[in-house]
């Protein structure tokens, strides 16, 4: 036997089972049509709202947006560190493998190991011409850094840095 039980948001049947009473939930339309004004944001099919997805997309850009601009200051940071320094270097290094491409060159000497030692921004260091690179060596804070500056006839094609 079924009876009709309370009032409000959810309704209760009633019905009887051989243990005595048991209860079970039913949901009628006027309680669909109260949570929903409630909410505001689902639609007939239990789904968001357009609107409310397009906030969470500008949220989610926003902050992918912060996070690239922190990271990219972050690297601006650690490069204007170092490029004073390393900038004095490959001027050094582009007029030694100039002078010694033009001397290879016109005068057929050998210049391999030739060292120079130099004082930029109060670091000693010390440039050493390989076969075809120049070794430049210094320190930055007790850790040495070597930088090794290819290059050909036509100037310093490339560099590499090595934390030793």
């Amino acid at each position: 036997m079924m009876k009709m039980a309370g009032s409000g948001f959810i309704s209760f049947i009633k019905t009887e089972g051989c243990n005595g009473r048991s209860y079970r939930l039913k949901k009628t339309k006027k309680d669909k049509k109260s949570a929903k004004r409630l909410t505001g944001i689902t639609q007939k099919n239990g789904y968001a709202s357009m609107a409310a997805l397009m906030i969470f997309a500008l949220l989610i850009e926003l902050s992918l947006l912060s996070a690239q601009f922190v990271r990219q200051s972050a690297y601006l940071k650690l490069a204007i560190r170092q490029s004073d320094t390393d900038l004095a270097i490959y001027d050094y290094a582009k007029s030694m493998a100039e002078d010694h491409s033009y001397q290879k060159r016109c005068f057929n000497s050998d210049i391999n190991g030739e060292i120079h030692q130099i004082q930029i921004d109060g670091k000693e260091i010390e440039f050493e011409d390989q076969e075809s690179y120049i070794e430049a060596r210094y320190e930055i804070d007790g850790q040495p850094i070597t930088m090794h500056l290819f290059y050909d006839e036509n100037g310093i094609v490339a560099l590499k840095y090595f934390n030793d």
